[in-house]
């Protein structure tokens, strides 16, 4: 999985980090919503959607969508 590839594509490339975290929650023992929960607290409005959009995106990258 290349992370900036897939920001870039979503029009960002700093959400590269974002697109990784995205992948690497799905290792881990904690809720989906407690994940955008979080973001839709520590991401500013104007972020907030691309930032989504990538987590999604890391999500969707290892699960082959």
């Amino acid at each position: 999985m290349n992370s900036f590839e897939i920001a870039v594509d979503l029009g960002e490339p700093r959400a590269a980090n974002i697109v990784m975290l995205g992948a690497a929650s799905s290792f881990m023992d904690i809720e989906p919503d407690a994940w955008t929960t979080a973001l839709r607290r520590c991401m500013k409005p104007k972020a907030l959607d691309t930032n989504l959009k990538a987590f999604q995106a890391g999500i969707d990258a290892l699960s082959g969508e």
